[in-house]
């Protein structure tokens, strides 16, 4: 924080959090919108399921297909909504995986196409132009850590060529 002041980018920083913070959001939101529209159409199929299984044992019953016993269609109707719930739990175990997997995949995509250090053996090229000579006349500098604390350099002079 202190270098973030020092340098008074408190303004751009700000703003920087903003707008990371804003697409936490959107993509929370997105990936609970999602979440939330396959549940309802594992519900509507379930409804559907339980419907069709419901509908298919009273007609074979009134036309006189198959057997009549009434346990068969308790059956049909429990496993049904059975099939429903596991549906709608392997759905969300699903999703979930995926946005783990997508973590996992983007730790990877860093891993490797972060940029590496550069050599320090290889020497790094002087930009034109380079001044071929220069002078550095020093006179009478003083220094102090703290404004408290006495001199540690006094009125020192040199000239550097």
């Amino acid at each position: 924080m202190y270098v973030i002041r020092a340098f008074k980018k408190q303004d751009n920083f700000i703003k920087k959090y903003f707008d990371k913070q804003k697409n936490v959001i959107v993509a929370m939101s997105n990936q609970y919108t999602t979440v939330r529209w396959i549940s309802l159409m594992t519900d509507l199929f379930s409804v559907f399921t339980i419907a069709a299984a419901g509908y298919l044992g009273v007609a074979s019953v009134v036309a006189g297909i198959g057997p009549s016993a009434s346990n068969f269609i308790g059956l049909a109707l429990v496993w049904s909504l059975q099939i429903s719930s596991i549906m709608a739990f392997t759905l969300r175990i699903m999703a979930d995986t995926e946005s783990n997997m997508n973590a996992v995949v983007r730790l990877y995509d860093y891993i490797d196409n972060n940029p590496a250090e550069k050599d320090f053996d290889t020497p790094v090229p002087v930009k034109n132009p380079w001044p071929d000579r220069g002078v550095f006349d020093i006179k009478n500098i003083s220094y102090k850590y703290r404004p408290d604390l006495p001199y540690v350099i006094k009125d020192v002079s040199f000239d550097v060529k």
